[in-house]
């Protein structure tokens, strides 16, 4: 309700939408699709000509999840099913990556004694990644290329 009190359109299915966006923003959206393929498909329908999608989402391919591997927090979360690698998202065929940035999703600051904390849970093998001093998400600025 406070969405549509603002004067924005709200969906409960992507099939739903009708019309064309400048902007697609998803953020913290792409790691929870059984079927990415589906949001690509509803994408380049719907991306303006000019327009761009916007994305946040966990980056398999930073130094935190290559390090921890399956105890990285991100893929621990059962609702996390999908990760879009960097090569993926650049062999989108109607859509140009303008720019892919390393991004930290948890921008609290850490004390001494947090890193202390951290540090030991690391070297007992208990680190799982969070929370991060290291970039682990990406954001990612596609333009369409129709």
């Amino acid at each position: 309700e406070v969405c549509r009190s603002k004067g924005h359109e709200m969906y409960n299915e992507m099939v739903a939408v009708k019309g064309n966006f400048d902007i697609i923003f998803a953020f913290d959206f792409l790691e929870h699709l059984y079927n990415p393929v589906e949001f690509w498909t509803f994408a380049e329908k719907h991306c303006a000509a000019e327009g761009s999608i916007i994305i946040l989402t966990g980056a398999i391919e930073s130094f935190v999840a290559k390090i921890l591997k399956q105890k990285w927090w991100y893929v621990r979360l059962p609702e996390h099913i999908s990760f879009p690698s960097n090569k993926a998202i650049n062999m989108l065929k109607n859509f140009r990556a303008s720019e892919i940035l390393s991004v930290r999703h948890n921008c609290e600051k850490i004390s001494l004694k947090k890193y202390i904390q951290i540090l030991k849970r690391l070297i007992v093998g208990s680190y799982d990644g969070f929370p991060s001093r290291f970039a682990d998400h990406k954001l990612c600025v596609l333009s369409n290329k129709k």
